[in-house]
């Protein structure tokens, strides 16, 4: 390590610089360090003097970087059908840490029934998550703690399953125990919505991935694990892939879904509410591995740094609190990004067909939201045809010939009560959700989703 890098304290973190600095293109920023705090976790903020626009933080190669690529590129190291080239693995191909491969590696053998059409029908996220099972999890138990994954370094400082419990995903496919149950039911449509979506995409990828897992357990019987301990090993790790990955052109796919790499020390960025205001993600297409991926890199957007121990921020997008726990299982204070789905509550409120039908053909039944201080357009529509209960009024509405005021007083006359009464209920689940006990992190972020709710509501009242 040269003498103008940060000097970290913590042994994994100090791991992982070696490893990156082995590659001679990796690059971080010497005003900056590591941080611990015991409600946020690790962070980055800055050690001495300032940090200006388009300063660059840290710098990736693309040797160091898991996606579909590199894992494609790793598992052809030791399967001649997946690799690029004719290189015999038997006769000692040099991986990417310039060490040979022994004969007896297992991973020849577990990466032996792949093809290069095989592999390229996985996902991104599936194929990721079976190399990272395999290279993480499984080697040691398979070599008996002889051999050791050269992507190690990455893999040490990847989240423990406790950083990642407040994913309400993990809650449905992890847990049976009463206090997830609690949590599942406390949990607000849009956030319920956003659930049902994640478990079904783990679903769908364990049920693809999950035949080569059984392959693997019948090609070494020693008792390593039982396939209900690799569905646990397969959520947490899709999780950590999930909640670390970065956008990325990958050159063997073309759905965008699979548009994704994990970058190493770009995580302890901690999120923002911001948008386009602090740090951000550039890739450098100049400076390509041999994978054909450019260098990733973290750049410092229009906020400047310039007070010690500031801490920097990535932003990870415009997203509201109910997404934010179920995609990374945090949220955030006073986020602006918030909003309350009224669909089930406007929804029942319809009771002839012919009205719901109407709405349907002007494109505006359904997704009723509320944020702070505004009530949508398509809730007021809505709520036009409650109050009026006449179609030809409501369409000129809802095409700009007349106005809110109109169907005032009425309008207000039914939404205040609606939204007082919603607020007695957000704040009676505040309540069941602190009475539980345990869960300290699961609790806090479902309640500071509720209390973002209230926020909303008194700013409409």
């Amino acid at each position: 390590m040269s003498s103008n890098e940060p000097n970290f304290s913590d042994a994994k973190v100090i791991q992982l610089l070696q490893w990156l600095n082995d590659s001679g293109e990796f690059y971080i920023n010497p005003k900056i360090q590591v941080f611990e705090d015991p409600l946020s976790g690790r962070g980055i903020s800055l050690k001495h003097g300032s940090l200006d626009k388009n300063e660059v933080l840290i710098a990736i190669p693309g040797s160091h970087q898991i996606n579909f690529e590199t894992a494609l590129n790793w598992i052809g190291k030791f399967n001649k059908k997946v690799s690029t080239d004719a290189s015999d693995i038997t006769n000692g191909v040099e991986c990417l840490s310039g060490e040979e491969i022994d004969e007896d590696d297992p991973r020849i053998g577990a990466y032996g029934a792949f093809t290069r059409d095989i592999l390229n029908e996985y996902s991104s996220f599936q194929l990721i998550c079976l190399f990272i099972l395999a290279e993480w999890i499984l080697l040691p138990q398979w070599s008996d703690g002889k051999i050791v994954s050269w992507w190690k370094p990455f893999f040490d400082i990847f989240p423990s399953n406790d950083e990642l419990s407040s994913i309400p995903t993990k809650w449905r496919l992890t847990r049976s125990d009463q206090n997830s149950k609690t949590l599942l039911d406390c949990l607000p449509t849009a956030s319920s919505t956003h659930e049902q979506r994640i478990s079904e995409l783990v679903l769908h990828d364990w049920a693809t991935i999950k035949p080569v897992l059984q392959k693997w357990t019948e090609q070494f019987p020693s008792p390593i694990a039982s396939m209900d301990d690799f569905f646990l090993y397969f959520v947490h790790i899709y999780f950590i892939i999930n909640s670390r990955c970065l956008y990325m052109e990958v050159p063997s796919k073309s759905d965008v879904r699979d548009f994704f790499t994990m970058v190493p020390f770009v995580d302890y960025l901690n999120h923002v509410n911001d948008v386009g205001l602090h740090c951000f993600p550039s890739i450098n297409k100049f400076k390509k591995s041999s994978y054909g991926l450019g260098e990733f890199s973290i750049r410092v957007g229009s906020h400047r740094y310039d007070r010690e121990g500031d801490e920097i921020f990535l932003n990870y997008g415009a997203h509201s609190n109910d997404f934010l726990l179920a995609e990374y299982g945090f949220s955030t204070s006073n986020n602006g990004w918030n909003y309350i789905d009224l669909t089930p509550e406007i929804c029942s409120m319809f009771t002839d067909p012919k009205d719901i039908a109407f709405l349907d053909s002007l494109g505006y039944w359904q997704d009723y939201t509320l944020s702070k201080g505004e009530i949508s357009y398509r809730t007021l529509v809505a709520i036009s045809l409650l109050v009026c209960k006449d179609h030809r009024k409501t369409e000129k509405f809802s095409l700009g010939y007349i106005s809110e005021n109109y169907f005032e007083p009425e309008t207000s006359d039914l939404i205040k009560p609606l939204l007082q009464n919603m607020k007695l209920q957000y704040i009676s689940q505040v309540q069941k959700i602190r009475q539980l006990e345990g869960d300290a992190w699961c609790k806090r972020n479902l309640s500071n989703l509720y209390e973002g709710y209230i926020d909303i509501i008194d700013s409409n009242l």
